[in-house]
């Protein structure tokens, strides 16, 4: 029943989030995407973007697919930047198919910290691996090139970060996060549960480099050429306090970029508000594709 998936839904996203060159730019006209109820969905698992074993994504992809009308929406799981699995999007990525909307959806695993030698800069050189594939494989898929990011906490942080870069602004249409970190270098936040994964994720202690801070936080990468932003926040977050949120739409609202920031006073880090934030998600992408 319809209760039950979003009880499932739910429950999810909970454990989720508890555990924490467009390179040469290409004009295509505005993508229409629609409901189409006769629609199904092929979908490729474990496909390779690099050499490691945690370079893989998952592809699903529209039966009424063409490169005109079919944009991507990548997925990227949080999980303190440490650990985390695409799979723990699967409800997110069934939630997309059951619209009957052509969209095709990429479920992305990227390498983590826990790794020797990873960082944040190698984590955003996934995002950029996995985005230039998908362009250079949009006519075998049949799928547009248009693409967009939602990430969860530390992925969309990760996704922002990316976003914001100059490739990243020539690549991507649109960019969300929920509860996304967006400054690295707030005491709160660094004193807080997110404190030694930060660490980790710069792989130096903030006296000894806060302009690497500054590097890996999206809040000073951003800049005019950023694509449309939305992003959720919760007011009872203690794990990524909404005061982050609440910077980062100053920030955006100065430089002219187009943006929605919803604040939830109830939410915690925990998200419930799933089927209202999907379908959101959902709709803001449709606007700015």
């Amino acid at each position: 029943t319809l209760f039950m998936k979003t009880q499932i839904l739910s429950i999810f996203i909970i454990s989720l989030l508890s555990s924490c060159e467009k390179i040469n730019q290409i004009i295509e006209p505005k993508v229409e995407v629609l409901a189409d109820q006769n629609l199904t969905y092929e979908s490729k698992k474990d496909e390779f973007y690099g050499t490691d074993w945690l370079q893989t994504y998952d592809i699903h992809l529209p039966s009424n697919r063409s490169t005109t009308s079919t944009p991507i929406i990548i997925l990227l799981h949080g999980g303190s930047w440490r650990e985390g699995d695409k799979s723990f999007l699967t409800p997110f990525v069934e939630f997309i198919k059951n619209k009957k909307e052509s969209w095709a959806v990429v479920n992305a695993n990227y390498r983590l910290t826990f790794q020797k030698n990873i960082s944040f800069k190698e984590q955003v050189e996934d995002i950029s691996f996995l985005v230039k594939k998908l362009r250079k494989e949009a006519k075998r898929f049949d799928i547009s090139t248009k693409i967009y990011i939602i990430g969860i906490s530390s992925g969309g942080h990760l996704g922002m970060l990316y976003a914001y870069s100059d490739e990243g602004s020539k690549n991507i249409f649109a960019v969300g996060g929920i509860v996304p970190p967006t400054d690295l270098t707030s005491l709160e936040i660094r004193q807080g549960f997110l404190g030694i994964d930060i660490v980790s994720l710069i792989g130096k202690s903030y006296d000894n480099a806060k302009e690497d801070y500054e590097k890996a936080s999206p809040y000073f990468q951003v800049n005019k050429k950023a694509p449309p932003t939305l992003f959720f926040h919760g007011g009872n977050d203690k794990v990524v306090p909404h005061e982050q949120g609440d910077l980062m739409a100053k920030k955006l609202k100065e430089l002219k970029i187009k943006y929605e920031y919803i604040l939830r006073p109830e939410q915690s880090h925990n998200w419930n508000e799933q089927t209202e934030t999907l379908n959101k998600i959902l709709s803001f992408g449709k606007e700015n594709l």
